[in-house]
């Protein structure tokens, strides 16, 4: 919480990409730039009556992609003009929190935060990013303690969030108009079919473990609601912690959608004109199209829970306690 003073904090965490050193040259060694800012205030709104705190994390970081000498020269002879590509993970995770004294015996706090992660990966094999993998997302949240007389106590808490995984914003450029490319030395006939050599390099468009050449969506959502009521009582054989409550989580959603790209021409293998000479470009040997529809619900499910409760904490002797209860 904030409190009746201002106060704040502030870090940063910066590692350089010069801070990398090369130990496998000619190869490429997996290297990290790190640019992390932290910051945090809070304060009053009304002395003594509203206070709020603020914490955010922004982080820009990227990752170089190890490769093998070999590698790293069949990365230049197709794609010399590549330049320094790796993995980027970007996020803003912002997290704010009201809190206000209403009368002298209730408090409400009403709380934000997100957490949004962004990853662009490129493995070793990838001459450009394919995979997205994005998380996260907001929660609003608003909770109501209150004390009534000398020894009954609530609670009283809902939120929703919606943290789920990539979107159409998760993909930038969208539809790249290509397919999804493999790279093989060669090609030999195995059941009448052609089948490569072994991968090479790969890119073209976006993928993911689930698709080629498509944007791979989910997303979710969570609703939850509690209540909780506590009583002191002295006496009756010793001193009672009576309590009773509920939580209902009324609605939960996910929902899995693969979009297929590039008109439903999904996947391409190629081969080496001549494997000797990579500079002598390459030909396809096999393709894949999607001929139904471009747009399906992969997975999806929705559920509810909800739970109530009352128990009571007893205490016959200071070195006593029984809890009973129950649970449905």
């Amino acid at each position: 919480t904030g409190g009746n003073r201002y106060r704040g904090s502030a870090g940063v965490n910066l590692q350089p990409l010069s801070w990398n050193a090369n130990n496998v040259a000619p190869g490429a060694p997996a290297s990290r730039e790190v640019h992390q800012y932290d910051f945090s205030l809070g304060g009053p709104i009304k002395k003594d009556k509203i206070d709020f705190f603020f914490a955010a994390r922004y982080s820009n970081n990227f990752s170089g992609t190890g490769r093998t000498p070999e590698l790293n020269a069949i990365h230049k002879a197709l794609f010399p003009d590549q330049g320094d590509v790796g993995n980027t993970l970007k996020g803003f995770q912002p997290w704010l929190k009201v809190t206000a004294k209403l009368g002298g015996n209730h408090n409400l706090a009403l709380i934000y935060q997100a957490d949004r992660l962004d990853l662009k990966v490129l493995g070793a094999e990838d001459y450009e990013q394919v995979e997205v993998l994005s998380t996260g997302g907001p929660m609003y949240g608003a909770k109501l303690t209150s004390v009534f007389g000398g020894g009954v106590t609530t609670t009283f808490t809902a939120s929703y969030n919606s943290k789920g995984g990539n979107t159409l914003e998760s993909y930038p450029g969208g539809d790249k108009n290509l397919p999804s490319i493999e790279y093989h030395y060669s090609a030999t006939p195995n059941a009448g079919r052609l089948e490569g050599s072994g991968l090479l390099l790969r890119g073209g468009n976006w993928i993911s473990t689930a698709c080629d050449a498509c944007f791979d969506l989910d997303t979710s959502s969570m609703m939850m609601l509690r209540g909780d009521l506590t009583w002191f009582k002295e006496g009756w054989g010793g001193s009672h912690e009576f309590k009773t409550g509920f939580l209902a989580m009324p609605k939960n959603l996910y929902e899995k959608t693969i979009q297929s790209l590039n008109n439903g021409f999904t996947w391409e293998e190629r081969r080496m004109i001549n494997p000797s000479n990579l500079q002598a470009g390459s030909v396809p040997f096999h393709r894949q199209y999607i001929t139904g529809a471009l747009t399906r619900v992969d997975q999806s499910g929705e559920d509810r829970d909800i739970g109530v409760y009352a128990q009571d904490t007893w205490r016959p002797t200071d070195r006593l306690t029984a809890t009973y209860g129950v649970r449905v």
